[in-house]
């Protein structure tokens, strides 16, 4: 897993989502999976989810080749996917431009 640091290795990634999906623009892939686990003792609900199990949150992001490039897991089973992003800085880092995406252009033929 390599999290892209550079405006090219992001270019590269919205390049191949443009290429081979049709999805111009898109730097990455974003899904919150709950892993089922045994309830830990004296946690309390602190694991328990929306689904009525107990589970940490597997939180990756992937290229458009399905494979990781950024990976969160361990968050307890009740944190919403948007918890994740601000729990792993991952919405500052959006919102105050520090992840060197590359500027946002217009599909060809618009």
């Amino acid at each position: 897993m390599l999290f892209p640091k550079t405006e090219q290795e992001w270019q590269r990634i919205r390049n191949d989502f443009g290429e081979k999906w049709q999805f111009c623009n898109c730097c990455g892939a974003i899904n919150g999976k709950h892993i089922n686990i045994v309830k830990p003792p004296n946690s309390g609900s602190y694991y328990y989810n929306y689904k009525g199990k107990f589970s940490v949150i597997l939180f990756p992001i992937a290229n458009a080749n399905y494979e990781f490039v950024i990976v969160h897991t361990g968050t307890n089973g009740k944190v919403s996917d948007g918890g994740i992003l601000n729990s792993i800085g991952l919405y500052d880092k959006l919102k105050c431009k520090s992840l060197n995406f590359p500027q946002q252009t217009a599909p060809e033929g618009l």
